[in-house]
């Protein structure tokens, strides 16, 4: 009723959804502490470890919850969050992924360095070239995987090189 309102309104009653602002609340918090992140170290790229943990899963939710808005979920992603985060230069993209592919684009050109210089593909496995040894091993390994219909990270395009 009326009084009921008015006796709630006196001792400073909040209307509001109380759980909706403390996730806005959050949500400011982590975009605070991502636009010191990249102000400090000039990028987006948080590492996965426990001093920033926090920050990389929120900053894997953002993502997350941009790719469900693209295929038309709706989630607590605003047009608002997505401006301000793009403002900041964030990446919507999979960075682990593309790290992935860097990683792998360097140890082919390694590779071909290897090749050229020694002539063949047959790497000594000791502390020089130990790494290259490991990734020309793993990439033996998904081919073969791949010749039983099994999934890997091994595509076509990289076979082709």
């Amino acid at each position: 009723t009326e009084d009921r309102i008015e006796l709630l309104n006196k001792i400073g009653f909040d209307w509001d959804n109380v759980q909706l602002k403390r996730s806005q609340h959050q949500w400011n918090e982590r975009y605070q502490e991502l636009v010191c992140y990249v102000e400090k170290c000039g990028n987006i790229r948080i590492p996965r470890n426990p001093q920033n943990a926090t920050l990389a899963d929120w900053t894997h939710k953002q993502r997350q919850d941009y790719k469900q808005l693209q295929k038309g979920e709706k989630n607590k992603l605003t047009e608002d969050r997505i401006e301000l985060l793009n403002k900041i230069g964030f990446d919507w993209d999979n960075v682990q992924l593309k790290r992935s592919q860097h990683q792998w684009n360097e140890r082919y050109q390694e590779l071909v360095c290897y090749v050229e210089k020694c002539g063949n593909i047959r790497i000594p496995r000791n502390p020089q070239n130990a790494t290259l040894a490991d990734w020309t091993h793993k990439q033996r390994q998904d081919y073969k995987q791949l010749q039983k219909g099994e999934k890997n990270k091994l595509t076509e395009d990289r076979i082709e090189l």
